[in-house]
């Protein structure tokens, strides 16, 4: 999605919705440190996550469009973009 407002709607309804799942959430106001440990929890064979640094995988990831280039997700099997342009 493009907006944080969004992003943290998703997550929330998600996270509660989905409680068997392990929901993440990552936008421009995520810090490095924690941006690196969500990519590998998302994607811990693409971003070449190390036995034993991750707990847990997350299920499903909720973004902004910070993530929208340069980034290795190709442990996800869907992509979805949430908004729709207007023009």
């Amino acid at each position: 999605t493009q907006f944080v407002s969004t992003a943290n709607y998703l997550y929330e309804q998600l996270k509660n919705d989905l409680k068997d799942k392990r929901v993440l959430l990552l936008t421009g106001r995520t810090d490095q440190k924690n941006r690196e440990r969500i990519l590998k929890e998302f994607a811990p064979k693409a971003n070449l996550a190390r036995e034993g640094e991750i707990d847990r995988e997350g299920d499903i990831l909720i973004s902004t469009d910070v993530l929208s280039e340069g980034q290795n997700l190709q442990d996800a099997n869907y992509i979805i973009n949430y908004d729709l342009p207007w023009t």
